[in-house]
């Protein structure tokens, strides 16, 4: 995870300006659709999960930086991976003082965030967990993640499947825009503050998932692997929210 000189200064200030450029230009476009009348009568209702789930997010988000303070010079820059950053967003729906707008646009988001956390299950690294009980927790706050977005989802508090095309757009593209922006204009700097390859922003992994090369174009490679990815999490995510739809829809009737 140590970072290295993969992409030229040249080339990463061009792609981490570029990039960051464009998704702020859609975040900007999309923003009116969230701040309209009739969204804000969407986004009137409090979403604040239950309280077992806000003490969770808040037990898991300080175990999560209380080993990341302890460990290795830095290890506090991996707050900005993506489970990490999934937790500190669990914390904030739990937050009265957040808006109701911004905590149903970050569950929205989280349906597409999802195979951020099923990919770990699949490739996962802990060759740098070493602490008591680091691997264990590793493996109990990522199952975990596994299905908070769900309550959401199933006691139909954030539903994922209204709205139709133009909504499934909407959050596919603010999902990818915010994404593209934290990670460009945020972590690529931080990564070379902290002389760690967060998230691969600096290098890409050793063993590149398919479509990802070992080439300078690994970034914006990862980036529309990235896309793809939210893009089937939200649908199976509205797959699941219409499923149930209609399970409920013949309950009433029976």
């Amino acid at each position: 995870m140590a970072a290295t000189w993969f992409l030229s200064p040249n080339r990463l200030a061009t792609e981490t300006i570029a990039v960051t450029a464009a998704f702020t230009v859609i975040l900007l476009l999309l923003v009116p659709s969230l701040t309209s009348p009739k969204a804000t009568i969407k986004f009137s209702e409090s979403i604040s999960p239950p309280v077992t789930l806000r003490i969770t997010s808040s037990l898991c988000l300080a175990a999560q930086v209380w080993y990341k303070i302890t460990g290795y010079e830095n290890k506090l820059a991996f707050m900005v991976m993506p489970c990490n950053v999934l937790w500190t967003c669990c914390f904030l729906t739990s937050l009265p003082v957040v808006h109701p707008t911004i905590r149903y646009c970050i569950v929205q988001c989280w349906y597409s965030f999802q195979i951020l956390v099923w990919v770990v299950f699949a490739i996962a690294d802990t060759g740098d967990l070493y602490m008591p009980f680091e691997i264990e927790y590793f493996w109990a706050n990522h199952v975990l993640l596994l299905f908070i977005p769900f309550y959401f989802l199933l006691t139909s508090k954030v539903p994922a499947a209204s709205g139709g095309i133009v909504d499934f757009l909407k959050w596919w593209l603010l999902s990818c825009s915010t994404t593209g922006i934290f990670y460009f204009a945020f972590a690529t700097p931080l990564s070379i503050l902290s002389r760690l390859n967060l998230n691969y922003m600096l290098s890409p992994p050793p063993v590149p998932p398919p479509g990802v090369s070992l080439t300078e174009n690994f970034r914006i490679e990862s980036m529309a692997l990235m896309a793809v990815g939210f893009f089937i999490s939200r649908l199976i995510t509205v797959g699941v929210d219409l499923m149930k739809n209609l399970v409920v829809g013949k309950t009433k009737k029976a």
